[in-house]
Order: structure tokens, then sequence, then C-alpha cells
């Protein structure tokens, strides 16, 4: 394989790689079981596994039959690519299931008109954004033969700035949790208020018509 060729190869594999070994981590991070998700490990280890054969076949250490295949080396390096490439939507499919578990728990005690009136752009844009992104991820890891006729390094990039983006909108929404406090305590206070003003003037009324009824009656005098 020519050496310029090689590099090309190690450049993908390695740009590939960086990215899902870092959404596999916020992926765990974020998971609120603590729990290892599989999929993407096994995937790491199968990349390794054909990079490991293309270097021994490149060494002459393979075997007889390795060494006799010149296509050998290029194709365990694509393996190994598509290896990583399928690391890297595992990594970002489970990444983007706890984020959005982690979006709907952050929101949930806080009604519809208040997380409007602190986020207005939640339920036009930000909610739309991130099912569109989620959905759109769990069908690429879900599709057949993800790899082929792909430009992977562009693909991988275009739903890591997806990732970012997911992560982006949870931070928005974690910095707008004490405003979205503040409103609901404002709201209930002023419920509150009403509610009190309302019985007083309840109270007032009552205690004036009972007194015109009384004296209607003979029972009292103004």
């Amino acid at each position: 394989m020519p050496h310029s060729s090689h590099e090309e190869c190690w450049k993908k594999l390695i740009e590939i790689h960086n990215h899902a070994k870092s959404v596999f981590l916020c992926a765990e991070e974020f998971d609120p079981t603590f729990q290892d998700f599989v999929q993407p490990i096994m995937e790491l280890r199968n990349a390794l596994e054909h990079v490991i054969r293309s270097k021994a076949a490149e060494l002459g250490i393979n075997g007889e039959a390795d060494a006799n295949l010149p296509n050998y080396v290029p194709s365990s390096f694509d393996k190994a690519v598509g290896h990583e490439y399928r690391a890297f939507f595992d990594a970002a499919d489970w990444f983007s299931v706890c984020i959005r578990d982690r979006i709907t728990k952050a929101l949930r005690p806080y009604s519809q008109e208040c997380i409007t009136a602190v986020l207005p752009d939640y339920y036009p844009k930000l909610r739309k954004t991130v099912d569109r992104t989620c959905r759109e991820i769990a069908e690429l890891r879900g599709a057949k033969d993800i790899a082929k006729g792909k430009d992977l390094l562009a693909e991988v990039g275009k739903y890591r700035a997806a990732i970012d983006g997911l992560l982006s909108v949870y931070e928005q929404i974690q910095d707008s949790i004490p405003a979205l406090v503040d409103w609901r305590r404002k709201k209930r206070r002023n419920a509150l208020i009403v509610w009190v003003l309302g019985a007083f003037a309840g109270g007032i009324l009552v205690t004036v018509l009972g007194k015109w009824i009384m004296i209607k009656l003979g029972l009292a005098t103004a």
C-alpha cells in the first residue's frame, strides 16, 4: 500500500476513533443508570483486531497466506474504519437517548406555561431539534451497510455537531432552571394572593349582604 494512502487510512481511523471515544464517554457520564453500553466497546475491540491483523501482515508476521494478499492491509483498515464508524453511531444513539431523558426529567416539574415563558424557543425549535436528531441517529445506527458509499469523516462530523447541539440544548435548559423555579414560585404566590383577596372580598360581600337582609327583616338597624 502506498505510503500516502497508508497515512490517509490512519488519519481516517484515528479521527473517527477519537469521535467515537469522546461520544462514548459523554454517554457513559449521562447514563442515569451509570451502566456501560456494551455494543460500542465490542465495535472498538473488533476495530483493534483488524488494525493488529493489518500491521502483522505489513510486518510479515501474519503468515504466508496474508503476505500474498496485496489487498489484505487496506481491506483490514477498511474493516477497522467500519467498526469505528458503527461504534460512533452506537455511542451517539446511546447518548441521544440519555440526553433526551435528562431533558425530560429536568423539565418535568414545570408546566408548559412556565417553560414557554422562560424558554420561548423550547417547543417551536429546541424540542423539535432534539427529537429529529435522536430519530436520525437511531435510523443510521439501525441501517444496514452504514459505511457503504459514504464519506465517513463528513458523516461522523455532521452527527458529532448534532450531538454537540443536543448537549447545548441540555446546558441551556440547566442554565434556565433557576429562572423556571423563580417563575413557578411567583406564579404560585400570585395565585395565592388572588385567592386570599377573593376570599376576603367574598367575606365582606357576605357580611354586607347579611346585614342588609337583617335590616329588611327588622332584626337589625342601620
